[in-house]
């Protein structure tokens, strides 16, 4: 799920209210879809 946010512009505050995940979770997602 944090996925479809990360690719629909959420910022990571946003993703962390949303999905419960801590923001070095939602981080290190962003940092696997980007390589």
């Amino acid at each position: 799920m944090a996925k479809k946010l990360i690719q629909k512009g959420y910022i990571d505050d946003e993703i962390a209210e949303l999905t419960e995940l801590e923001i070095e979770e939602i981080r290190k997602i962003r940092k696997e879809l980007v390589s």
